[in-house]
């Protein structure tokens, strides 16, 4: 394994298993030190990965779990200089079967999430003077739909940027589901 990531420090969020875990453990042999966030299991999936990884417990939906989770990195880590936003849930139904509590749930884990932990690592960022973070968002699954992730990124409102992407990939999910034209 090469050490492309040596001597930085990443934060990856929904990284007690899954995609997430797979994440870290690759930037754990590219040399990073990786501190694994996630709503239950953090702990006992660093505690597995070695002296290298830290667990942090982190609901990505609530602000001072945010705030204070990056905090106990940077404390132990001395820094953040990377962030996956790879935390996530997944409801799969109809759009007349989904009910709107799993809805909001959805859209607090994927977008809120993404914002308060990318807010709160470019913050601390900012103060260290690094600027390098990746982040890692799953909005369309087919690669013939890439022109919907390119189009949003015309607005230069983050707001803009979010909101748009959701309601055209909204669109297109409920056009699959046979919600096209009524009347």
């Amino acid at each position: 394994m090469s050490s492309r990531l040596q001597g930085k420090v990443a934060l990856v969020t929904g990284a007690a298993s899954g995609i997430g875990r797979a994440i870290a453990e690759r930037f754990l042999q590219e040399g990073a030190r990786v501190a694994i966030a996630d709503v239950k299991g953090a702990g006992e999936a660093a505690e597995s990965l070695g002296p290298s990884a830290m667990g942090v417990q982190m609901d990505v939906t609530d602000e001072k779990q945010v705030d204070d989770g990056v905090g106990q990195v940077v404390r132990r880590f001395e820094g953040v200089d990377v962030l996956v936003s790879n935390a996530g849930v997944q409801h799969i139904a109809a759009v007349i079967d989904l009910k709107l509590s799993d809805w909001r749930r959805m859209l607090a884990i994927h977008l809120d999430g993404a914002f308060l932990t990318t807010r709160a690592c470019l913050r601390r960022m900012r103060a260290q003077r690094r600027r390098q973070m990746a982040q890692r968002f799953t909005l369309l699954h087919r690669p013939e739909r890439k022109w919907v992730l390119a189009a949003v990124w015309v607005f230069r409102d983050a707001r803009q940027i979010a909101s748009r992407a959701g309601s055209v990939a909204c669109v297109l999910a409920w056009r699959q589901q046979g919600c096209g034209y009524i009347g």
